[in-house]
């Protein structure tokens, strides 16, 4: 059987949750600044547009979430295969 290290694997679906929390987080910053931008400037036209494109920009971003959550459950589903296996290897 060759070797996994669990803690790596454990370590590297933690650092991709937080890596999405803190984009997600940047996300909201810069959806309130465009909106702040838009009630300052009594959304003129130039306002409206380059709020639009930041809510456009934020979406694509946020379309990656999928990704990022399908690389953790399979993260998740290796890790748990290889702890089934070594369970069942410790009782022989």
């Amino acid at each position: 059987m060759s070797y996994m290290d669990e803690q790596s694997y454990q370590e590297m679906i933690n650092a991709l949750q937080n890596f999405k929390k803190q984009v997600e987080t940047h996300c909201g910053i810069m959806e309130k600044a465009g909106q702040d931008c838009m009630d300052n400037m009594e959304a003129d036209e130039y306002a409206t547009a380059a709020n639009t494109q930041l809510s456009d920009c934020v979406s694509k971003i946020r379309e990656n979430y999928e990704t990022i959550d399908k690389i953790i459950r399979a993260l998740e589903e290796q890790l748990e295969k290889v702890r089934q296996l070594r369970a069942k290897q410790d009782q022989y």
